[in-house]
């Protein structure tokens, strides 16, 4: 611990989660700025940004989140862009008084509601992954329109335009992003911030941007827990060595040569299906590895790296088959056609995989 405490213990289940640990950019000079600069992720609350001139980097979910709150206040918002981000609109529906009271008298019409929105975005969270599917260039379509209909200026419009398809990288969700580019005070800027000044942003075409306020909107160090605690398995070799050359996990619970360690959403359980339903079976498959070492006299186990391997492989043939490996780098893909982040099927399909402990994919000691 990081008390100095020593705690002894048969299992070790990482529960950490995977989008928390905040990625930052490496930006030449940043330490001579005269100004606050922060991650959204660890918003300074202590930091007015009334009147200020604030440089948002990024233009990702978190930069869709917060810049047009930003806009609202700020004396001027400058957006550096690097790659233009798909949004949607922002499906919200308020549920009446009379909604909410019905739900929580019935509790079977509040599961029923909840499985019924499940089977919605299950099947839809699997058609937005195919490539050139209905569901895709509908998408794509509206949100098209949206943003035509929402920035005046066609070379802004154009600039904020993706040129690859509307699920290779995460899409966004926000009524207000787009129209943020059409206040007085905002500018889209397009490409890379060259280095930071005391005072200003230097972007890598030359221009010199005046700033107060740096905002990170730069995402995430996504389902990598080696980023956020030491983990060493036999031999002291750590986790993070294991995954110098490429994450593996076997069914993305546990890991080879690191006996009675466990991970929930660990690598390869994110995106557009359900991780309450994938967590769900992670726990129980957990329960049952950790019961059978109990029932059959073991004392540890760890997947046979063989094992590890093929899981992994075919993971990655069935993302091949997918929009999120078609080129895009993000935290979803590395753009070179692997992907540790995302489940490429079902979330049904992950909890069939996970209700069957196979005792021979393991050594146990």
């Amino acid at each position: 611990m990081a008390s100095g405490e020593a705690w002894s213990a048969q299992f070790l289940i990482c529960a950490l989660g995977g989008l928390h640990l905040p990625k930052y950019p490496d930006l030449a000079g940043v330490e001579a700025f005269e100004g606050p600069a922060f991650h959204a992720a660890r918003w300074r609350h202590d930091i007015d940004l009334v009147g200020e001139r604030v440089v948002l980097i990024g233009t990702g979910a978190t930069a869709v989140q917060c810049g047009p709150k930003i806009a609202e206040v700020a004396e001027r918002l400058h957006v550096v862009q690097r790659t233009p981000v798909w949004v949607g609109a922002k499906a919200n529906p308020e549920i009446p008084q009379e909604e909410r009271a019905r739900l929580r008298a019935d509790p079977a019409a509040l599961r029923k509601k909840r499985w019924d929105l499940w089977k919605s975005w299950e099947a839809n969270g699997i058609e937005m992954i195919t490539p050139g599917s209905a569901l895709i260039r509908k998408l794509e379509e509206r949100a098209l329109r949206r943003l035509r209909a929402q920035v005046t200026d066609p070379k802004i419009a154009t600039a904020l335009t993706p040129d690859y398809s509307f699920t290779c990288k995460r899409p966004t969700i926000s009524d207000h992003y787009y129209a943020m580019f059409d206040r007085p005070n905002v500018e889209l800027v397009r490409g890379g911030v060259a280095r930071v000044e005391p005072g200003a942003v230097l972007i890598e075409d030359g221009r010199r941007i005046g700033a107060d306020v740096l905002v990170y909107a730069t995402g995430f160090k996504a389902f990598d827990i080696t980023q956020a605690i030491d983990l060493r398995g036999e031999g002291g070799v750590s986790l993070k060595e294991m995954w110098s050359d490429r994450i593996v996990s076997y069914r993305t619970v546990m890991m080879p040569k690191m006996p009675n360690l466990f991970m929930l959403l660990g690598p390869n359980t994110a995106g557009l299906t359900s991780a309450y339903q994938m967590i769900e079976a992670e726990c129980a498959y957990v329960v049952r590895a950790m019961r059978y070492v109990e029932t059959e006299g073991h004392a540890a186990l760890s997947p046979k790296a063989a094992e590890a391997d093929r899981f992994c492989d075919g993971v990655q043939a069935q993302l091949g088959r997918t929009t999120q490996n078609q080129g895009c780098v993000s935290w979803w893909s590395d753009g070179k056609g692997y992907g540790h982040a995302n489940w490429p099927s079902s979330s049904v399909e992950y909890r069939l995989m996970l209700q069957r402990f196979a005792p021979d994919h393991f050594e146990f000691r």
